[in-house]
């Protein structure tokens, strides 16, 4: 199935960082800015929540919020460990 470019232009300028990034990342490899992930509100506030995550303890492992399914959702989009604030501290 043939994506409109109509559609690839759309994400690859959109407004949202982490989508405009990973438009990038599948359409024009090698032109993603990293700078997209790391000044994304959602990206940021999102591993901001991290910083508690040793001390989460689990009860359940289907609850959306819990710190293990942020870090999935992060990896998702494309945030890896060079990532400022994720690495190793």
């Amino acid at each position: 199935m043939k994506i409109p470019s109509e559609t690839i232009q759309w994400l690859i300028e959109s407004k949202i960082g982490y989508i405009r990034y990973n438009g990038a990342k599948l359409f024009k490899p090698g032109e993603e800015n990293p700078a997209d992930l790391i000044n994304d509100p959602f990206i940021t506030e999102t591993v901001a929540q991290l910083k508690g995550w040793k001390t989460e303890i689990l009860k359940q492992h289907n609850k959306p919020e819990l710190y293990m399914h942020r870090l999935a959702m992060l990896a998702d989009l494309g945030v890896t460990r060079d990532f400022p604030e994720i690495g190793p501290h």
